[in-house]
């Protein structure tokens, strides 16, 4: 089982607790740790400076017994609110329990490790928590007691195997400075008042067969991980979601079959990963999606279909890596343009890319070890690529679908099917174009100037290799073009009568 913990355990300014647990004093200051910056021990205090540490095993500014603040003055907190952090582990747990017996509230986090209780009765006082509750490596079968619990400034479930039930936080109304985390073998979510998390949510090693509990979320700030449930097999609970402020990854959930959930989801602003989820058959379910920042799909053994992402209009990068049963990348029919790159390789069931439509330029794309891929009709309306097409280790017998295309550097290689370059009538400018190891290979013309090509400008050309492409063929390319490349290299073709031309190989301009 993998566990997910955050370490971090964050305080919340005192005038976000005093609403909550007293009389708001005429003036104060806030204390704890800046929401982006890593783990911190500081304590929150009425002078708005940090305490120093204690060494105390239960607290942190409070002593081992969990006694309250005092009577509150101007900056004070309340006085049923108690000062700084409490730590309760397996040294005297009881005794430092019961010592928070009626307290409403805690100013700093509240930690539990290595805790050997069925639940946490003796806290059904507690309200709110202005740091982080993190329950960690402990026996509990329940979160009983906790039932009042309202409000905390970060919230972390990664307890052991035995916890299996943390409904007694269905009151909690609001998540105030962090994230939520759940790593136990749980088989719900109780957090149904939940709309928002002002940080990253993380949802692994669960028993969980829904996101049910998660039904009321509409914006996750920081990153969403939905990892590692063997028993997941179904997003529809996440209907809300509308935007995710960091990446959303969903992985390694065996169970999971479609990802039919995310209809309001519009805006990923890190990496959408989809990965390792062995049962996954199709990605349709993302039908709001305008932007992504880069997107994955990868390691998905059952995954068929690439589907689903039909308003998707911008992406830095779309990756698609090793799922052996995908035959079909369709549905990106609204991306017309953008300065990123698309990767699809290692797809051995691949035959169809008909997503791209409406694309007529893009940075870069990369084909590769797509050994079923018989056509490129998906690239139609393709003009440009401002850095690389290649194309290499695919079923391809000719390009024809590349009809639109009138610049881009083109790598064309390891190709066993391919006879000829029809479909590159129209290619004009070639920074770079190299074609190698294309062993049926017969016919460069469509690139021939006066031929039925259009190719006049290049500053490197590398046709080597190609066993049936006659020799004549090849250097009739550079020579009909209106200047010849500073680079040209043209060997290991068929013999026929005319000579090899090696002079530059491996001299770029």
């Amino acid at each position: 089982m993998v566990s997910f913990v955050w370490t971090t355990r964050r305080a919340l300014p005192w005038v976000a607790l005093f609403a909550a647990c007293g009389p708001t004093p005429a003036a104060t200051t806030s204390t704890g740790d800046d929401p982006t910056t890593g783990p911190s021990d500081t304590t929150a205090s009425s002078s708005g400076t940090d305490a120093p540490p204690t060494t105390s095993d239960a607290t942190g500014t409070s002593d081992a017994t969990g006694t309250s603040a005092a009577e509150p003055t101007t900056g004070d907190p309340p006085a049923d609110c108690l000062e700084g952090d409490v730590d309760i582990n397996e040294h005297d747990t009881e005794a430092k329990i019961a010592a928070l017996a009626g307290v409403e509230c805690i100013t700093g986090y509240l930690a539990f490790l290595n805790v050997d209780r069925p639940d946490l009765a003796g806290l059904e006082s507690l309200r709110q928590i202005g740091g982080e509750l993190n329950i960690s490596q402990s026996e509990f079968v329940s979160l009983a007691g906790l039932e009042n619990l309202e409000r905390v400034g970060m919230l972390t479930i990664a307890s052991g195997s035995s916890l299996t039930d943390i409904g007694a936080l269905a009151n909690l109304q609001e998540i105030t400075s962090g994230g939520l985390g759940v790593s136990a073998p749980i088989t719900s979510l109780p957090f149904h008042n939940l709309t928002h998390v002002p940080g990253d949510v993380l949802i692994g090693s669960t028993d969980l067969s829904s996101l049910a509990g998660l039904d009321a979320l509409e914006s996750v700030a920081g990153s969403f991980t939905v990892a590692f449930n063997g028993q997941l097999t179904s997003l529809a609970d996440l209907a809300s979601l509308a935007s995710v402020g960091g990446g959303l990854k969903i992985a390694n959930n065996d169970s999971l079959v479609d990802l039919a959930g995310f209809e309001s989801l519009t805006t990923v602003e890190g990496t959408l990963e989809i990965a390792g989820n062995i049962g996954l058959v199709t990605t349709a379910g993302f039908p709001a999606l305008e932007s992504v920042a880069d997107a994955t799909v990868e390691f998905n053994n059952t995954l068929v279909e690439l589907a689903g992402f039909d308003a998707l209009v911008a992406f830095d990068s779309l990756k698609v890596y090793s799922n052996p049963a995908l035959t079909t990348i369709s549905g990106i029919a609204a991306f017309t343009s953008g300065a990123g790159f698309i990767e699809i390789t290692n797809n051995e069931a691949l035959t169809t890319i008909s997503g791209f439509s409406a694309m007529t330029q893009i940075g870069r794309i990369d084909l590769s070890a797509v050994p079923a891929l018989t056509s490129l009709v998906g690239l139609g309306q393709l003009a440009t690529v401002e850095e690389q097409l290649l194309l290499s280790g695919l079923a391809l017998v000719d390009l024809s679908h590349l009809g639109s295309l009138t610049s881009a550097s083109l790598y064309i290689s390891g190709n066993p099917a391919l006879e000829s370059l029809a479909g590159l009538e129209n290619l004009v400018i070639a920074p770079e174009l190299t074609v190698q190891f294309n062993p049926a290979l017969t016919s460069v013309a469509a690139l021939q100037l006066g031929a039925g090509g259009s190719l006049t400008t290049a500053e490197a050309l590398t046709i080597v290799n190609n066993e049936a492409l006659p020799t004549c063929d090849a250097v009739a390319v550079p020579a009909a073009m209106t200047e010849l490349p500073p680079s040209v290299c043209i060997f290991g073709n068929l013999v026929d009568a005319c000579d090899d031309d090696e002079d530059t190989c491996g001299i770029m301009p």
